[in-house]
Order: structure tokens, then C-alpha cells, then sequence
């Protein structure tokens, strides 16, 4: 498998994509070309805007978003996020808690 002419670590046979960037396998889930590590498979799912949550974490991208719950991690609107605890926002392309 491909991606803008780069080899992707997975198997076509059991690789779903999710939407454009993300994509998962039996066992890893991955952010174009980048494996999220410690991502929990079964609970993955995209919520748009290049962030995903599964039941330990939330993503921006590749990354985890520190401080954010992800039962009720939402977006808000364009570089804004909320969970019951924080307000968190992107700077220098991460999202950060305020």
C-alpha cells in the first residue's frame, strides 16, 4: 500500500481506512504514514479535523493530546476543543490545554 508515493506498513487485506489520513490494521492504527503508538485498536475512531479518540486517549494527528479526557473530548469549532475539564486549542501545530 501507498501513500503519495510512500510505502505504508500494512497489509492490504486487512487494512480499513477510516477517512483520508487514518487507517488501521488488526492490530496498529496509523496516521498516514506514522503508527500512533499505544493506540487501542477496537476503540479507535476519527471525530474529524485530523483528531481521533480511543478509550485512553485523544489524537491530534500522531500525537496524544495531553490533559484531555477522551469520553468527552469535542471539537468546538476551528482550533478550539473542549473536554469537562479543559479548553485546549492548536499552537505550532499541537493541540495544547490552556
Amino acid at each position: 500500500m501507498y501513500h503519495n508515493q510512500h510505502r505504508l506498513p500494512l497489509n492490504a487485506d486487512e487494512t480499513v481506512f477510516l477517512d483520508e489520513v487514518y487507517a488501521i490494521d488488526n492490530l496498529r492504527v496509523f496516521f498516514i504514514d506514522s503508527e500512533i503508538m499505544d493506540a487501542d485498536v477496537s476503540s479507535f475512531k476519527v471525530i474529524g479535523n485530523n483528531v481521533s479518540v480511543d478509550k485512553n486517549n485523544v489524537y491530534f494527528r500522531d500525537k496524544k493530546v495531553e490533559h484531555a479526557d477522551p469520553a468527552s473530548f469535542k471539537i468546538m469549532g476551528y482550533a478550539q476543543f473542549v473536554d469537562d475539564n479543559h479548553q485546549f486549542t492548536i499552537r505550532n501545530g499541537h493541540i495544547v490545554c490552556l
